[in-house]
């Protein structure tokens, strides 16, 4: 009997404790606040493209090889030239030149060309051999009438190209689009706050910290990476259409009650 009569004073004791604890800012003295998640999104009219492509060459020799990779992108130079693209609009990303090696390995024979011989497989292991060169350039051409996008793109087909790896539109004002879609944001984000808080019959009273998900940003209406591929004269009779540039910002804001009184 005396082992309950403690065991309830115990208990006793500690139920206030307890429900304090229901108000952490009461033990803490962390003001009420609220958080609250903003995002935001901006469309903007492209005015410029940038195509990344380049050409590859393969030939028996060294000389061979680097001689008609001059030559097609000769062509091309001229071509771009004659379509008035400024030189300073056109930058070499990287120039590669490349052994192709055939190699047998007990019965397999390891190449990137097709067998060279009717007998691909040998029943002897050889040393590896050269077969071959492979020259790769590619390069950045910027684009700013849009209108003449399409004629540009088939005219680079026909001069030579034949590796497309990326197709982008987009805009010289993306500073001010990122500055609007961020403004956007902390006002969704100040109004989603507003209304919860006004829900309870709080108040904003300031604010406690913000910040900026760097996660989102410019998402062209059309783009094409990494997409490496033959790029035939005939694949260029679709239409590419630019369409708009989606420019997005969210942020985290914690907004300090000012208020916490409940409506009834």
């Amino acid at each position: 009997m005396r082992r309950l009569a403690l065991a309830f004073a115990w208990m006793t004791c500690l139920l206030p404790m307890s429900a304090t604890a229901a108000f952490p800012w009461e033990e803490t003295n962390q003001p009420p606040s609220i958080a609250v998640h903003g995002e935001a999104e901006v469309r903007v009219v492209p005015d410029h493209v940038m195509i990344t492509a380049g050409v590859e060459s393969r030939g028996a020799t060294l000389e061979e090889t680097v001689a008609d990779s001059d030559a097609r992108i000769r062509k091309v130079l001229e071509f771009l030239e004659q379509s008035k693209i400024e030189a300073r609009k056109i930058r070499t990303e990287y120039l590669t030149i490349e052994p192709l090696i055939v190699e047998t390995v007990g019965k397999a024979q390891v190449s990137n060309l097709p067998p060279q011989t009717d007998d691909p497989f040998a029943s002897e292991p050889s040393a590896p051999r050269v077969v071959g060169y492979v020259a790769r350039r590619q390069f950045s051409i910027c684009i700013e009438q849009l209108d003449r996008f399409e004629a540009i793109y088939k005219g680079l087909i026909t001069a030579g190209i034949n590796r497309v790896s990326g197709i982008e539109f987009r805009t010289t004002e993306l500073r001010q689009m990122r500055d609007k879609a961020r403004q956007e944001a902390v006002r969704a984000a100040r109004e989603k706050a507003q209304a919860m808080a006004g829900e309870l019959g709080a108040k904003l009273a300031s604010v406690q910290s913000i910040r900026e998900n760097l996660n989102n940003g410019m998402m062209p209406s059309y783009m094409a990476q990494n997409a490496l591929f033959d790029a035939p004269a005939e694949a260029t009779d679709r239409s590419l259409a630019a369409g708009e540039i989606s420019v997005r910002a969210s942020v985290d804001v914690v907004f300090l009650l000012g208020d916490v009184e409940l409506k009834p």
